[in-house]
């Protein structure tokens, strides 16, 4: 019964809270119709305004743009404030529909609570029963709590001795594991450093072996420009030398100086590459004005042992690449000296290829040719394709191993294509950096420069 008071007193309280609510409303209805009120003599006021505003309108032309655009800002506000009384006209109306709703829910919850309360009279006589019942279950289940107690007591004794027997053994299984992981790593660790160790070995032995080679190639290499200078520097003391023989004197002691200088210029180019104390200058480079500069340089070189030298340009433009001017030009003179140097007669060419996001230069000649055997140690420092071969040329050996490390700085790659008394193609890669075309206009004027300078460089006057 007090349930059902309850009950009724909250539905109560409901009932007068919605009748406040419906009150509250009531009042903003009043107030919504104030304000309809207010801004109907509003719009009286401005259509007085307006009568007026049109009047004026006829003799101030100047200002018809203005007052149109006051007069537009107003409408809209009318526009406006018609909509907000529309909307709340709407919302007054779903407030008196959901006051309609909420009276007959609480209708229905009235009728809900009067058979609620029947039922629980009826649920309290059986709890009362099973009351009853419970209080003697209650007393065979304290006793029976008891006994389990005893033996719950007694499992929990046995349960923390094997645990404590199981922790024993997990501890000394770990153990056991952890020793047996720190001797396989042991033993795997010695593996290891032996077999490093014989690597090292060896890798001492052959550099040993490839220093000692050098030293003697750079001994030959240092000893006969040098003698031959001081020999012919010593000729020119003879007082019967003729004007030809102290020409051919004076010739042989600059060749042997030239020889000298670049022996010593690619050992420090190898050290400094070695060391990383070769800097890159990158900057525009035209393609077409570096061939020309290479062709004018080896063309009479090329001419003396009657050798075709000849370069290729991709397309009818010459491309510009950014990159070091310096050290491609330095690769190319290596790789175009050794052509030479390995021809006796035939063909040189070279040029270059686009290839997706880098461009392949190429040097090919017809000369002796490189075995297979030695594609991937001619480019290692020491080292020379073929050292009974190679003592019938000048040369320290170190050119391709400058190559490699200039070619490796600049971003790319290099590689070799021989055969045995057919010649032999080198080629390397830079990354494209496309910086625009050149038209042809501007190449035919360039080219006509250089070409110019050529034939002043065959045919003197």
């Amino acid at each position: 019964m007090n349930k059902k008071a309850d009950l009724l007193t909250i539905a109560n309280k409901e009932l007068a809270f919605q009748n406040e609510e419906k009150e509250k409303r009531a009042a903003e209805l009043i107030i919504v119709n104030n304000e309809l009120a207010f801004q109907n003599e509003e719009k009286e006021k401005r259509a007085a305004e307006l009568f007026i505003a049109n009047i004026e309108l006829l003799f101030q032309n100047g200002e018809k743009e203005k007052r149109a655009g006051e007069l537009h800002i107003v409408i809209e506000e009318l526009a406006y404030q018609n909509a907000e009384k529309e909307n709340r006209a709407s919302e007054l109306v779903i407030a008196n529909k959901e006051l309609l709703y909420q009276n007959r829910e609480k209708e229905k919850r009235a009728s809900e609570l009067v058979i609620a309360n029947r039922e629980l009279v009826f649920q309290n006589e059986e709890k009362e029963k099973r009351a009853s019942e419970l209080a003697i279950a209650n007393n065979e289940l304290a006793f029976q709590n008891k006994e389990k107690e005893k033996r719950a007591s007694e499992l929990v004794i046995a349960n923390k001795e094997l645990a404590f027997q199981n922790e024993e053994k997990e501890k000394r299984a770990s153990e056991l594991v952890i020793a047996n992981e720190e001797l396989f790593f042991q033993n795997k660790e010695k593996v290891m450093r032996a077999a490093e160790l014989i690597i090292a070995k060896e890798k001492a032995e052959e550099s040993d072996k490839l220093k000692t080679a050098f030293l003697r190639n750079m001994s030959h290499e240092i000893r006969t420009p040098l003698s031959a200078i001081i020999g012919f520097s010593a000729l020119l003391n003879d007082e019967n030398n003729t004007k030809e023989d102290i020409r051919e004197f004076t010739t042989l002691i600059s060749q042997s100086g030239k020889r000298l200088i670049e022996t010593v210029n690619n050992v420090l180019d190898i050290a400094k590459i070695q060391t990383g104390q070769v800097e890159i200058k990158k900057k525009p480079i035209f393609i077409y004005s570096l061939f020309s500069d290479l062709f004018t340089y080896f063309i009479p070189l090329a001419n003396k042992k009657n050798i075709r030298l000849k370069y290729h340009n991709e397309g009818s433009g010459c491309i510009i690449i950014y990159s070091d001017e310096t050290r491609l030009y330095q690769i190319f003179t290596n790789l175009i000296s050794n052509a030479l140097k390995f021809s006796e007669s035939g063909n040189i060419d070279f040029g270059y290829e686009v290839k997706g996001d880098f461009v392949q230069f190429y040097v090919k000649d017809t000369g002796i040719g490189i075995h297979s055997d030695y594609y991937d140690t001619i480019f290692d420092r020491f080292i020379q394709a073929e050292q009974s071969l190679s003592r019938g040329y000048e040369g320290s050996g170190l050119g391709l191993a400058i190559c490699k490390g200039l070619v490796g700085l600049l971003g790319g790659r290099i590689g070799v294509e021989s055969k045995v008394n057919c010649g032999s193609s080198f080629f390397f890669t830079i990354p494209y950096v496309h910086l625009s075309m050149v038209s042809q206009t501007d190449v035919l004027k360039f080219a006509n420069a250089k070409l110019q300078i050529v034939n002043n460089i065959l045919n003197p006057k």
